[in-house]
């Protein structure tokens, strides 16, 4: 999968297959990777069919449910369901292909316009701090975020100039994480960088190393902010929070 490519598995009854090409072909337009199987002879006791599928389910960062009276009556689209749901709920769409197809079509692609455009990453942070700041972009990364790396830069090009770019892109299809500690709240790089994010209109999640002692330094527009609080060796459940606070922005 291309990073920072919008993933898509969706589930439904192979009886719908008509339906369900053609909005895989509307999600292809988007550039997004819609993955269907059409697969007509199940059966429940295929343990090594249900467990390729879990993995492609795994695999993927969007689920799309298209709901039928066909799908309501499978008993594999249901577990399917079940699995997704017990994966990340709020990763789950549903259209209605049986009544108001159209309608429904308009609506998926409203709310994936705005996913798409909570796809991209820039991580603002101390050289003291790299550590957890590659910990939160490593699993981003895991959800096709398209995530900024210094180590990118061409030789020669401009840091300065690269960042603004970056930022401005992230303005657009994401969101800036503003990594707090100590030492970056006195690095006149992270400052820079934020500042460059609020003039953009970039969405700024403050995100807190615990242990520093910040209270007293933090820049006048975080004083009314949730700061999400992470440990410097992040646990799933803190990287979950990030993510969430990402897309439900």
């Amino acid at each position: 999968m291309k990073e920072g490519k919008i993933t898509i598995f969706l589930s439904h009854s192979h009886k719908d297959e008509e339906k369900v090409r053609k909005i895989r072909d509307i999600l292809e337009t988007l550039d997004c990777e819609p993955l269907i199987f059409f697969l007509k002879c199940l059966d429940d006791d295929n343990t090594d069919l249900e467990d390729f599928i879990k993995k492609e389910i795994k695999a993927r960062n969007i689920f799309l449910y298209c709901k039928s009276k066909n799908a309501e009556k499978s008993e594999w689209v249901q577990k399917e369901l079940d699995y997704i749901r017990s994966l990340d709920k709020s990763r789950v769409y549903e259209v209605d292909i049986d009544n108001d197809f159209q309608l429904g079509i308009i609506r998926l692609l409203t709310s994936l316009t705005k996913i798409i455009k909570q796809n991209r990453l820039f991580v603002s942070y101390s050289v003291k701090d790299t550590k957890t700041a590659f910990k939160i972009m490593d699993y981003m990364k895991t959800k096709d975020i398209a995530v900024f790396n210094y180590t990118d830069l061409n030789a020669g090009s401009s840091w300065a100039d690269s960042v603004q770019t970056e930022i401005k892109k992230c303005a657009e299809e994401g969101s800036v994480i503003m990594l707090l500690s100590e030492s970056s709240l006195k690095s006149r790089y992270v400052m820079y960088e934020v500042e460059c994010a609020l003039q953009s209109g970039a969405d700024v999640i403050p995100v807190l190393i615990k242990g520093n002692e910040v209270k007293e330094t933090l820049p006048p527009f975080l004083k009314n902010r949730n700061i999400i609080e992470i440990e410097e060796d992040p646990t799933q459940e803190q990287l979950e929070n990030i993510y969430s606070a990402m897309i439900k922005k």
